[in-house]
């Protein structure tokens, strides 16, 4: 083989080294990362199922990114214990027994040594760990997502209709003032004890003081109303003697 492959062999062997130290480093720190997403999406993919408060889909997006951003935090945190080129160059040459031959030609003193036919880097993954962790946290994600659970029911806000004798009043008001029968004031007067009435907790307008205040100012109303109607019945009566 000329020098020239033989140096691509060692560099490339070499460069296959760093990547796959520096890789399991990075994988270990964001192992870490995954289980943390995976704890806290399951808990609140449970939790948002049993309370309703937003689509799952939402839960899903969250996890993705928790996720997805650990894989960048993890990097940041282990780039430091990063291996470059040169500490890989010296533990491949400690693991093959090449002493400082690969360093000495990478350095342009002598020969690269022979390629090794079967080359085992020395460093190896325990890929066990990672992939136990990515199925523990599947397996997590999975049962949050497909466990039978029962929605927490709702309280639907009760809804408190205004006393009948206040809904027949503010009809009159809104009657007369489409016909124009009764001043302006008069009809203010009696919208603002209607809003006086209405200030009061909605719980404590059936009560015994609040439905009699109703009633009078149903009266109050009724009795205005028949005034009203007796001074139209007057104003009749005088335009037809006028008229006569």
């Amino acid at each position: 083989m000329s020098s020239e492959k033989t140096e691509i062999f060692w560099q490339t062997a070499t460069q296959q080294l760093a990547r796959r130290i520096n890789l399991g480093w990075w994988l270990e720190q964001w192992m870490s990362w995954v289980m943390a997403g995976a704890l806290s999406g399951a808990v609140a993919i449970l939790f948002f199922r049993w309370m309703p408060l937003i689509q799952i889909r939402w839960v899903w997006v969250a996890i993705s990114i928790v996720i997805s951003s650990g894989a960048i935090a993890a990097w940041l945190m282990v780039r430091g214990r990063f291996e470059n080129i040169s500490s890989s160059r010296v533990r491949l040459e400690d693991a093959l027994g090449l002493k400082t031959r690969l360093t000495a030609a990478a350095a342009g003193i002598g020969e690269w040594p022979r390629p090794v036919d079967d080359l085992r880097h020395p460093v190896q993954w325990r890929w066990q760990k990672p992939f136990g962790v990515f199925c523990f946290a599947l397996i997590m994600l999975s049962v949050a997502t497909n466990v039978p659970i029962s929605q927490k029911e709702t309280i639907k806000k009760r809804v408190i209709e205004k006393p009948s004798d206040v809904k027949q009043v503010e009809q009159w008001i809104e009657n007369m003032r489409k016909e124009e029968a009764v001043l302006e004031k008069s009809l203010d007067e009696v919208e603002k004890k209607i809003a006086e009435m209405m200030q009061r907790p909605s719980e404590n307008w059936y009560e015994h003081g609040s439905l009699e205040a109703a009633g009078n100012l149903k009266d109050q109303t009724m009795e205005m109303l028949r005034e009203l109607s007796e001074n139209l019945a007057d104003a009749a009566r005088a335009a037809s003697a006028l008229q006569a």
